[in-house]
């Protein structure tokens, strides 16, 4: 059964009004090239094959097939002989789905997707598509636009958390979606790690803190069946900005190796560092099954 929501009236020449990818915002579009993402350590070119792969966390050679097509839209099309294979509640989490796959997006492509969504201005923003009032609206005989408009409506949220207090949030991990068998390649998909590519990405605490920026390596293993996740490098300070969310979306840190740079930071700051990761090891074994290890190489 097809989901269905109730159709909007948009004003075309009064909205930021999106369809192809290379016309006046088209980084909106899933389809957008030049916003490349990475999940369970592996490259996916666009949002929109992102998307499509969950539909089929049982089909690892469909999956496959997505990620290893250079065109979204090729990928889209190949994939659409399976779609009766699509899993049996996808039409019920499909725009959970969709909200997690632009929130990668950005954090992933901060920079360049923040500057498309705030060129829209304060204006509504609207997926022109002729043949899907679901996530766009069609257009009518008088010039208006009409259809459930959920992609464009998920963007003016997105666009709404930038501007206010979760805006640092953003930048952080994002948490994969509470969703039962969530799997890219055979695996759960966990954590993804926003893309350190230019200053204030939140990646790093504040300049001067040189602890903060220390390297390291985490493993996430899923808490309910023992399977490994996969691992990132991220910094202490992001880490730990981030623990509670990691913990609430059903993953454990099972290890985490620091890699310490010689001269980096002086030994009496490692050892601070290393009696607060201590610390948070107290916490986090009271949580989970698993046990956080520490492993510190100079």
């Amino acid at each position: 059964m097809m989901r269905t929501v109730a159709p909007r009236i948009y004003k075309a020449d009064e909205c930021a009004v999106f369809r192809k990818t290379t016309a006046k915002y088209g980084g909106l579009s899933n389809m957008a090239g030049g916003f490349p993402l990475r999940v369970n350590e592996k490259r996916i070119g666009t949002s929109e094959v992102l998307y499509q792969l969950c539909r089929y966390p049982h089909l690892k050679e469909v999956q496959e097939m997505l990620i290893n097509e250079p065109s979204p839209m090729t990928a889209k099309m190949k994939s659409r002989p399976y779609r009766k294979d699509s899993r049996p509640d996808f039409e019920w989490i499909k725009v959970t789905i969709m909200r997690w796959c632009i929130r990668v997006k950005l954090a992933q492509n901060w920079e360049n997707y923040e500057s498309v969504l705030e060129s829209t201005k304060d204006m509504p923003i609207v997926e022109f598509s002729k043949k899907d009032p679901f996530w766009g609206a069609q257009p009518q005989e008088d010039g208006s636009l009409v259809g459930g408009n959920v992609m464009g409506r998920l963007l003016m949220e997105l666009r709404q958390q930038l501007r206010g207090d979760e805006r640092e949030k953003l930048k952080g991990l994002v948490m994969p979606p509470n969703i039962d068998g969530f799997f890219f390649l055979g695996r759960p998909i966990g954590p993804v790690e926003p893309t350190a590519h230019q200053e204030g990405s939140g990646i790093t605490r504040q300049e001067g803190q040189a602890t903060h920026r220390l390297p390291v390596r985490v493993r996430y293993v899923d808490i309910n069946n023992d399977i490994p996740l996969h691992s990132d490098i991220v910094s202490i300070g992001d880490l730990f900005d981030n623990i509670d969310q990691v913990l609430s979306s059903g993953c454990e840190i099972e290890s985490i190796d620091v890699s310490i740079r010689k001269n980096t930071v002086s030994d009496k700051r490692i050892e601070n560092k290393k009696k607060e990761i201590r610390a948070e090891q107290i916490e986090l074994k009271q949580l989970s099954k698993s046990t956080l290890q520490l492993g510190c190489r100079r």
